[in-house]
């Protein structure tokens, strides 16, 4: 009899012991416990569900060694129909995305990962008829997923600097959006009511956040990404992932308010032109993320080596503030009681960390515009939003905030003028998106050479794009 069981979970009741499993995997890394189950409390799909959930249990003790999750999501495909033998339409393919794939120290190096893996494999294939699989891979990981036939999916990333306010270019990017066109995005939904008048009453919207994401962020979204390559969104999507993800988390694993933000950028009449959604990395983990390469498609797996390398250093923690507001602190976006006093403690932690030599990083989490992706106008309106960034998590007008050397990490899809020419350096710290013909991989699973490793032919490197948000 084999040491292990493959299997996916049996019950709910093994949700909290499949928790720690991962949990004692990733959390040398910094992130905690609450960012997994956000990833199952939040999941409106299918994946929020068992059967996707496998675990290597150990027979002798019952022990869960090792586990994978595939997540279930929608991918839109420009060129998807054509290549499938269809018309030249956009299609919707159902995706299996690969996710927290993690294995115990003491069972690594049995080939557990893969014998989960190759099972999800199945799963996907047999069960579900998912015709791709993605995951978002560590470069330690990569070669045991390319052997089992997921393929990398060029996705240019560059690090451009985010200027500060006093500087001439810092200026001219805040000038683009003034103010009076800027407003703040409210993720607390119903505790918050919308400015739309014809809602006083409270009918017809789920407070702010409802209103904005139905009015505003879904359409404007929908629109902005229709000729690419990526993941669609339920409504029942934006108001729990996107509303609530794992990222909106402190330094501790608390939900809160502040450490994720949202800026909408406003035209004529009031109506949306362009919006940003980013965090800090300073308000979470940045050790974390640059080993875990976006919460963990295999950045422990226990056949890929990457449990050798140093655990990255967490950043300082956020500053604990009670709920009131900061006297004499005249910050844009600020608001009364504890919302303002969080703003001040990401702040604080964020310069903190620049003077111990650790200089914070934008992660763009969403955005959307009016005019296409990549257009100058998109492009400007990105750059001054992350500027509006900047000002709001650190300040201006001091030299401890002026003064930091502050980056975005941006797709060069969504701004090639300031990624610079095609040979710029990239950054490669993020991961790789690697992609796979399911029915392809599945019929070499019991076969002695290998998976196909061709890029899935209906995702398009030059037009793919999947943000932060929407990572599992």
């Amino acid at each position: 009899m084999e040491d292990f069981e493959i299997r996916p979970l049996a019950s709910e009741a093994e949700l909290e012991p499949w928790l720690d499993l991962v949990v004692e995997v990733f959390g040398p890394l910094g992130i905690p416990r609450s960012y997994f189950s956000r990833h199952w409390s939040s999941d409106t799909s299918d994946s929020a569900r068992l059967g996707g959930i496998f675990v290597a249990v150990e027979r002798a003790t019952g022990t869960m060694a090792a586990t994978v999750r595939v997540f279930t999501r929608q991918l839109q495909v420009g060129a998807a129909a054509e290549a499938l033998g269809g018309g030249s339409a956009a299609a919707a393919l159902e995706v299996g995305g690969i996710g927290e794939v993690s294995t115990r120290a003491r069972f690594r190096k049995r080939g557990l990962a893969t014998r989960l893996l190759r099972e999800a494999i199945r799963y996907m294939h047999e069960d579900r008829g998912m015709p791709l699989s993605a995951l978002h891979a560590a470069a330690a990981a990569s070669a045991m997923y390319r052997r089992l036939g997921w393929a990398p999916v060029a996705t240019p990333l560059h690090r451009v600097s985010v200027p500060a306010p006093d500087s001439e270019l810092g200026a001219a990017l805040l000038a683009f959006c003034p103010e009076a066109r800027l407003r703040r995005l409210t993720f607390e939904c119903a505790e918050t009511p919308c400015a739309n008048p014809k809602h006083a009453d409270g009918a017809g919207c789920d407070g702010a956040w409802g209103c904005e994401v139905l009015g505003t962020l879904a359409p404007l979204q929908a629109r902005f990404t229709r000729q690419l390559d990526c993941f669609t969104r339920s409504i029942q999507h934006w108001s729990r992932w996107v509303r609530r993800p794992a990222e909106a988390l402190d330094a501790t694993g608390r939900p809160t308010v502040g450490v994720m933000r949202g800026f909408v950028m406003t035209g004529g009449a009031g109506s949306a032109s362009a919006y940003l959604i980013a965090k800090c990395a300073t308000s979470f983990s940045a050790g974390a993320e640059a080993g875990a390469s976006g919460g963990g498609s295999g950045a422990a797996a226990d056949d890929a080596g990457a449990d050798e390398g140093a655990t990255p250093p967490a950043p300082p923690p956020l500053v604990p503030l009670p709920p009131t507001s900061c006297d004499g602190c005249a910050d844009f976006g600020a608001a009364s009681g504890y919302e303002h006093a969080v703003d001040c403690a990401v702040r604080a932690a964020a310069v903190a960390a620049a003077a111990a030599a650790a200089p914070p990083s934008l992660t763009v989490l969403d955005f959307a515009s009016v005019a296409p992706p990549g257009s100058p106008a998109s492009e400007a309106a990105l750059l001054s939003l992350l500027a509006h960034a900047r000002r709001s998590f650190l300040g201006s007008g001091t030299a401890a905030s002026d003064g930091v050397a502050l980056t975005a990490v941006v797709p060069r899809l969504l701004a090639p003028a300031a990624c610079g020419g095609d040979d710029a350096p990239q950054d490669t710290e993020q991961g790789t998106w690697m992609w796979m013909d399911v029915a392809r991989a599945a019929a070499a699973l019991d076969s002695d050479e290998g998976a196909p490793q061709d890029p899935v032919a209906v995702v398009r490197e030059s037009q793919h794009l999947v943000l932060a948000i929407d990572e599992f």
